[in-house]
């Protein structure tokens, strides 16, 4: 189809709720694809991925950057726009994008790739059982999130910061050093013989 000499292609906008680090679910919902792609998209190398240790049984968890993810949706929607398709199969499940960035926009604390780690691995930064590390997150004294997803868990993956993790455990040692800590001692404070 021959575009007219008038014709202007408007540059598709990047969503800013996508800047932060996201979940499968979440990056498969960005770009409108299955949810095994993006997976297979990070083995290529096209987008950027870290896979963490969930902690138990060797299960792991993958976090993607959110940016790259709208931006590789943006250049398929103006590919679409501007030929009328990309040489391949369309992509037909972009029905959860817009639950996804609604999500993603309600985020009050946005988590970097570089700052994204799982509950069992700030557990173990602090020092705590996993159970507290999600009790944390829970009662907002520690940054992080559920993921979305689309099926119902009876595990919900989560996302922390590392940052906040870390600025946990120095709190727990001042309280410690001091003598104000309730509670039961930290693993990770008590004296190593």
């Amino acid at each position: 189809m021959k575009k007219p000499a008038n014709y202007t292609v408007h540059k598709i906008r990047p969503a800013g709720e996508t800047r932060q680090a996201v979940g499968g679910f979440e990056a498969a919902a960005i770009l409108g694809l299955h949810f095994t792609v993006p997976y297979r998209l990070a083995k290529t190398g096209k987008l950027t991925a870290h896979t963490h240790d969930v902690g138990d049984k060797g299960r792991q968890i993958t976090f993607f950057d959110g940016a790259e993810c709208e931006e590789n949706w943006c250049g398929y929607s103006e590919k679409m726009a501007l030929e009328g398709g990309t040489g391949k199969r369309p992509r037909t499940n972009d029905k959860h994008r817009k639950a996804v960035l609604k999500h993603l926009a309600a985020v009050e604390h946005k988590i970097q790739l570089s700052d994204a780690i799982s509950v069992a691995e700030a557990a173990e930064i602090m020092g705590t059982h996993v159970t507290w590390a999600n009790r944390l997150v829970k009662e907002g004294k520690l940054i992080g999130r559920r993921l979305w997803s689309p099926r119902s868990s009876k595990q919900p993956q989560w996302i922390v910061s590392k940052k906040s993790a870390l600025a946990n455990l120095a709190d727990a040692k001042a309280a410690f050093s001091t003598g104000k800590m309730q509670g039961r001692v930290r693993y990770s404070l008590k004296k190593k013989k």
